[in-house]
């Protein structure tokens, strides 16, 4: 990344986009790299599923860990 590319894509200077820290898709790599590997032969449909299925598991997971 270059300097100039900081100010054009920053959060801060975005139009409609919200103060976060841009790290969020990077904390869930660890837990989704399986996917690349089960879903590498698959048709785009069958893919799109399949990660729709793994996202919402993951999802469904957290909430429930979050009583604990």
């Amino acid at each position: 990344h270059r300097a100039d590319c900081r100010y054009r894509w920053s959060f801060n200077f975005l139009p409609y986009s919200a103060m976060i820290d841009g790290e969020a898709p990077e904390r869930i790599w660890s837990m989704t790299n399986p996917l690349g590997n089960r879903t590498r032969e698959m048709n785009p449909g069958h893919r799109h599923d399949t990660m729709n299925m793994f996202y919402s598991d993951l999802n469904v997971r957290r909430v429930h860990s979050m009583c604990e």
